[in-house]
């Protein structure tokens, strides 16, 4: 039986490099985004960052971008019992506002610190820096509701995001608001609220970019972001036991439908955490799935620190990416946590992903 698996997934992959024929191309645009977990809080701050970026230097040329947690939203009931607490007790008064946060006491100059300490990329590209705007997890959204629901926060939040982003050299803003319990958030503002966020930051001179982490419960009526985490409506494909094509697009159409056209929400990249997954044949029908849907907008997520692959299960990844040639132009990785010094779980990717920038 694990033959038979073993034969139709290996026939899924051709497929897909079939399907892929004729655009096998690479492009200079390509982008790997290494995303950060948060080992950088006080009191060892600074030496753990100092750690991160030597484990980081020698893979240099294989990533283009880094995601770190970094900012907040602060302000009274921050940290109240049910509240995030993400913010130093100094930012957890008053109205809400942007502060580092989540974790805090994070050193200020981290953007810095990584680009001094990583420097150029691939053709001697700069570092990309995308840090992330956190709410929640745990926490409920008394206090993001707040800034929703106040113009002059808003108004305050959106000029500081702008001159921080100026300031620190920054590419791009992630959103990730994983606000649970009551009062929960208050959906119709978020929308508005995103929607001047986003068209005053691309708006700005130099651009500032926003991506968004979409959860499980996809945004209406949002402008176009920059890069989309959509929700995960894989269907799960571990026995590898139903007929691929068919499948494939019903998935297609129920999720065209309830994200593309219902929700009316356009990006330049989606990333799909389908993707993470430790099974080949999951991982091979949510590429496909990706590409059908959104082209070359689709991003790839992959997830090193999720489970441990093997060499041969990352090279097959792999495989499959190169197949579809220069219709993919970015793979997003979860995450680098390098307290104590390299990972074994990234050792397979980082050779690959130097070469797949370099193709």
């Amino acid at each position: 039986m694990s033959s038979r698996r073993s034969m139709m997934c290996a026939a899924m992959l051709a497929a897909m490099c079939t399907l892929a024929s004729g655009d096998t191309q690479g492009e200079s645009n390509r982008q790997v985004m290494v995303w950060m977990a948060n080992p950088y809080a006080a009191p060892a701050k600074n030496q753990t960052i100092d750690t991160m970026i030597a484990a980081l230097a020698p893979h240099r040329m294989g990533f283009t971008a880094l995601a770190y947690q970094y900012f907040a939203i602060c302000g009274e009931g921050s940290n109240d019992p049910g509240g995030s607490n993400d913010c130093d007790a100094a930012d957890a008064s008053g109205p809400p506002k942007l502060r580092t946060g989540h974790p805090p006491q994070v050193a200020a100059d981290i953007g810095a610190q990584l680009t001094a300490g990583l420097g150029t990329g691939i053709r001697g590209t700069p570092l990309e820096l995308w840090p992330v705007i956190s709410y929640g997890n745990p926490g409920n959204a008394s206090v993001l509701n707040a800034l929703l629901s106040s113009p002059a926060a808003i108004d305050q939040f959106i000029a500081d995001a702008i001159e921080v982003a100026h300031a620190q050299n920054l590419t791009g803003f992630n959103w990730d608001l994983e606000a649970t319990g009551s009062p929960s958030v208050n959906r119709p503002l978020l929308a508005s609220f995103l929607n001047k966020f986003v068209a005053a930051l691309h708006g700005a001179n130099p651009r500032i970019g926003v991506s968004y982490d979409g959860g499980n419960d996809p945004l209406p009526n949002v402008v176009a972001m920059d890069r989309l985490f959509p929700s995960n409506m894989a269907p799960s494909t571990s026995n590898c036991s139903f007929p691929i094509p068919i499948v494939l697009m019903a998935w297609v159409e129920v999720y065209r439908e309830l994200v593309v056209t219902q929700h009316n929400i356009a990006a330049s990249r989606w990333v799909r955490m389908a993707t993470y997954t430790g099974s080949t044949p999951d991982f091979l029908l949510g590429l496909a799935h990706g590409v059908k849907v959104s082209g070359s907008a689709f991003g790839v997520g992959l997830c090193p620190i999720c489970q441990t692959l093997n060499d041969e299960a990352v090279a097959t990844r792999f495989q499959a990416i190169n197949g579809y040639g220069a219709t993919l132009q970015e793979i997003d990785l979860w995450a680098a946590s390098y307290v104590q010094g390299p990972s074994p779980h990234w050792d397979p990717f980082w050779p690959r992903l130097e070469q797949w920038l370099n193709s």
